[in-house]
């Protein structure tokens, strides 16, 4: 039976049974979409429903995009005060009322028993769902934290709050000599934020009037402009060419050395390493599952957590799902898919807690908002496949202002004020989707 949860609200101070009908590992996008839309579907209460979160702020993580290419300012000054309406707001003020949000870190898991253990103690679950976010590795390549912690370098990263200042503080002040911009491996976060930045950038310069004096080059661990979908990698190829921007793919940074201001590559179709100069430099990390996943059962293939493609389902615990980026599905990393795997997900958890059979099938939507510079943006939308998969109309390769200011304005208060109450379901709108 579940024990009950005692909240004194009043005083700060919330103390909490060590079992859950449903645990929700992370409080992120994934687990803020999951645990809105479970405590909303009728079937679970909310107080039912736990959420082991450590973080005291809730970051919107798109918007570090929108920090370090400029799109919300040029100056820290003006972007700082948009902080509470597009970057970030404190993790308690967006939980569903009466969902337990327990601020504890989860170390290991037992899925045999249906239990975890956190840094404080242990707890069980009837269900249990799995949307932890991923990694960020600095750490894999040599000497890209020492470079990036250094104010006054010019190495630079978009996918970290404080990187993403330092990226406008540096663009801002660049005016001649080689900019490079890297893309590694896949899977990562938001696949086209690594050109997003490189797009907002040399349009940047253009207006600065600093474009003839810079060598913009981008080096990609893949094969294409964007993995994907090959009608948005078309479209993509087209615009950088468009731009006088070379291409160098098949290539991974295994190194920077600030001193020399260089970067060791290796080209993976020849095996062979080589050194690039540069002056600027914007870096996106490797990333990889939460180590407390990757050292469990739940693990599969690369260490992200095994769930199957469609039903979001772990194939070996029918009590585990799994959301988000740290899911083990093959779609687009990215806020979009989340929010359209979150209604799948909850609807095959309550067929499952009913005795029903699971049958909601996730398509592997995903989405991706590319800025292109010049106040436009491409809304790349695809699924399993790599086919293209459009909300608005066809011809949404082509870079439109429209897009723009949606993803500027409409977006961020989208994300903070209808996700929170289980009221968005990415490109089904405000429309919860109904399975059959």
């Amino acid at each position: 039976m579940l024990q009950r949860v005692i909240s004194r609200r009043a005083y700060g101070i919330r103390h909490f049974s060590t079992h859950s009908r449903v645990a929700v590992i992370g409080g992120g996008t994934a687990g803020m979409a999951a645990r809105s839309q479970l405590a909303e579907n009728g079937v679970f209460r909310p107080e039912e429903i736990s959420v082991f979160e450590p973080r005291e702020t809730h970051l919107y993580q798109p918007s570090f995009t929108m920090i370090g290419g400029g799109v919300l300012g040029n100056n820290q000054a003006t972007v700082k005060k948009k902080e509470f309406s597009h970057i970030k707001r404190p993790t308690d003020s967006l939980f569903h009322t009466g969902v337990n949000l327990i601020k504890e870190k989860v170390v290991s898991l037992d899925p045999e028993n249906n239990s975890f253990t956190t840094n404080k103690g242990q707890h069980t679950y009837e269900y249990l769902v799995i949307a932890p976010g991923l990694k960020l590795r600095y750490d894999l390549i040599e000497g890209a934290s020492e470079a990036l912690d250094d104010p006054d370098h010019p190495v630079v990263s978009i996918y970290r709050e404080d990187y993403a200042y330092k990226t406008l503080k540096h663009r801002e002040n660049f005016t001649k000599g080689t900019a490079l911009f890297y893309q590694p491996p896949f899977p990562i976060k938001c696949g086209g934020a690594p050109q997003k930045i490189l797009y907002l950038s040399e349009s940047r310069w253009r207006e600065l009037g600093t474009r003839g004096n810079i060598d913009l080059q981008y080096y990609t661990a893949a094969n294409v402009m964007f993995p994907p979908c090959e009608k948005y990698s078309m479209a993509l190829d087209k615009l950088r060419t468009e731009l006088g921007i070379p291409v160098h793919f098949e290539h991974v940074m295994k190194a920077v050395d600030k001193n020399s201001k260089e970067i060791l590559f290796t080209n993976t179709s020849t095996g062979k390493e080589h050194a690039v100069k540069y002056d600027f430099l914007h870096l996106v990390p490797p990333q990889t599952n939460h180590d407390f996943i990757i050292n469990s059962p739940l693990a599969g293939a690369g260490g992200w957590t095994a769930a199957d493609q469609n039903s979001m389902q772990n194939p070996n615990f029918p009590n585990v799902f799994s959301v988000g980026d740290s899911a083990g599905v093959p779609s687009s990393k990215t806020a979009a898919s989340t929010f359209a795997q979150v209604p799948v997900m909850v609807e095959n958890l309550v067929k499952h807690s009913q005795g029903e059979e699971v049958k909601a099938s996730f398509s592997g939507y995903g989405s991706c908002p590319l800025f292109t510079g010049d106040n436009k943006l491409m809304l790349a939308e695809f699924k399993y496949g790599g086919a293209s998969n459009e909300t608005f109309y066809s011809k949404q390769d082509i870079p439109s202002r429209i897009f723009y200011q949606m993803k500027k304005d409409l977006f961020p208060w989208i994300y903070f004020n209808l996700v929170p109450k289980g009221q968005w379901y990415g490109n089904k709108t405000v429309f919860k989707p109904r399975f059959f």
